[in-house]
């Protein structure tokens, strides 16, 4: 297989349309190129076998080097402002706001909202004044 040989296709009309397409140039260079590519590359050359069924191409790589990981670089933290906080500190500014605008203006999601506001409630750290439509929160701390 290293030295001149002939080349045919095993299937023609297979091999015509990759020439066509251009995915191959020609039949018969392929071992060559391969051999060729791995030696501009300085890696070392594929082992070849073959057989009754065909050519069984083998590239050899290098083994994989282990690092140890790298020790994380410590960053510091900002404290962040729990959600019921916000909430309290929000409604004490603006109590008519609605739970859809109250996670809005602290940007937290509605039902992580209205968790936190069930909290606070059960808390008896606030409390919801009125009728739905046009009650308002008292904020009770």
């Amino acid at each position: 297989m290293l030295s001149k040989h002939p080349s045919a296709p095993f299937n023609p009309d297979i091999a015509n349309a990759f020439f066509r397409s251009g995915q191959i140039e020609a039949w018969g260079r392929g071992i060559e190129r391969m051999l060729q590519t791995c030696l501009e590359a300085g890696r070392p050359s594929p082992v070849l076998q073959v057989e009754s069924i065909g050519v069984w191409v083998t590239f050899p790589f290098a083994p994989v080097q282990v690092t140890t990981p790298r020790k994380p670089v410590e960053m510091p933290v900002e404290t962040r402002v729990k959600t019921p906080e916000k909430i309290l500190a929000a409604l004490n500014a603006r109590s008519d706001l609605t739970l859809a605008g109250l996670a809005s203006s602290i940007g937290k999601s509605l039902s992580a909202v209205e968790r936190a506001t069930a909290r606070l409630v059960r808390e008896e750290k606030l409390r919801f004044v009125g009728p739905k439509m046009g009650g308002h929160w008292e904020v009770l701390e």
